[in-house]
């Protein structure tokens, strides 16, 4: 038996077509530690291969290695009868002879190119026959770069956000970015957000990244997992003119359809003192808005009052209201949702951009917010009872969104 271990070796693994020369996947630290490791989960190069002879070749990074093992073995056999790996299906009705599914709407199987399924091709539920969700505009490709994104914006069909809207597009390979232009004529609370599977829902398979750039392309914001699930959202206060909105994957090589929704929120004005508790809370209304409010000291607390229509969900985030930063950890917030009673439902303190808050009511760990039965609810704002020196105050911004 050796001694060595993944931390005294440094291997690189190529997986090499038949001809001996064509390398079809590499990897140098994916395993353990230094060591190397090629799986069809991570690397979407070897998956699906077509029968034939590989081989796999180990070299040093850098120093011999005096010995190593190498382990072998079939994650998924198409034609063996049974699901495993990245197979689709394996050996049933409408399944490719490489086990993958042939897309059918109203099967309950989201495939390229439904942006939705929802297990019936009836119309008017919101998802259509054709498994597509009505109201959206597609993206025109290309559209990878800035210069595209403007060549876009101006053509005879133009794919320029201006105002509430939503798009059904698709990340096409591994490399594919999607970019939007976006022009504000005035400042806006705009809130961007990632779906996979239908409006409101992410299904897994695509994990992806959200960027927001400013005119000159420097990076203004960027999310990969802040809405639902995997998918990002970003909710930002932004001057007037122009930027960008950029999709990319983070994984994964197969062709993936996504909608992306652009919220302009509603602007409710500044918070009315005193609000302290939820007897003189203010009052805040519509389906996305957001309200301008302030914590001058740690025994401050604001109160808002919203009305729930019977199965709605409260999504609540605290953004940045003047010099102080989220994404900077300059202000330590703390939200809170209560019902009718006071009872407090679901509480958070760093669930939104860096050290702000946010309670997602269709996301798994703020379900409390979710489905809830009609009546009023409150949210308080707060600082962290444990917040750091010059953490405590700030100014901010809430924005709220029903649905």
């Amino acid at each position: 038996g050796s001694s060595e271990t993944c931390e005294s070796i440094d291997t690189v693994l190529e997986l090499v077509a038949a001809d001996g020369t064509t390398i079809l996947s590499t990897d140098d630290d994916g395993g353990i530690n230094r060591c190397s490791s090629i799986d069809p989960s991570v690397d979407g190069e070897v998956r699906r291969l077509p029968a034939g002879t590989y081989f796999a070749r180990v070299t040093a990074y850098s120093e011999t290695i005096p010995a190593y093992s190498l382990f072998i073995r079939y994650v998924a056999l198409c034609g063996d009868g049974a699901v495993t790996g990245s197979e689709e299906c394996d050996g049933t009705v409408n399944c490719t002879a490489t086990c993958e599914r042939v897309q059918v709407c109203g099967d309950g199987h989201l495939d390229f190119p439904e942006s939705c399924e929802d297990g019936n091709t009836t119309n008017g539920d919101g998802c259509s026959s054709t498994c597509s969700v009505p109201g959206l505009q597609g993206e025109v490709e290309p559209n990878n770069t800035h210069s595209e994104a403007d060549a876009r914006a101006g053509g005879s069909q133009p794919v320029l956000i201006t105002g509430a809207t939503g798009f059904s597009s698709t990340l096409a390979t591994a490399s594919d970015v999607d970019v939007y232009k976006m022009q504000l004529q005035a400042p806006q609370v705009v809130r961007l957000e990632s779906y996979k599977g239908g409006l409101g829902r992410c299904m897994s398979g695509l994990d992806s990244i959200l960027w927001l750039e400013n005119t000159d392309r420097t990076l203004r914001e960027s999310d990969d997992d802040g809405g639902l699930g995997l998918c990002p959202a970003l909710t930002l206060s932004l001057e007037a003119g122009a930027y960008y909105v950029s999709m990319e994957r983070l994984g994964g090589d197969q062709v993936e359809s996504y909608l992306l929704e652009v919220a302009f929120q509603s602007n409710a004005g500044t918070e009315s003192e005193g609000n302290d508790t939820r007897a003189s809370a203010n009052p805040l209304s519509g389906p996305d808005s957001v309200i301008s409010g302030s914590i001058p000291a740690t025994t401050d607390a604001d109160y808002f009052r919203l009305s729930v229509t019977q199965g709605q969900s409260i999504r609540a985030e605290i953004i940045e209201g003047g010099t102080k930063s989220c994404s900077d950890s300059e202000m330590e917030s703390e939200l809170a949702l209560f019902n009718e009673a006071g009872t407090e439902l679901v509480s958070d303190t760093f669930g939104g951009q860096g050290s702000c808050s946010m309670i997602n009511g269709r996301d798994f760990w703020y379900s409390e917010a979710g489905n809830l039965p009609a009546g009023n609810y409150y949210l308080r704002v707060r600082s962290r009872p444990d917040a750091a020196a010059g953490k405590e105050t700030f100014d901010y911004r809430l924005s709220v969104t029903l649905r």
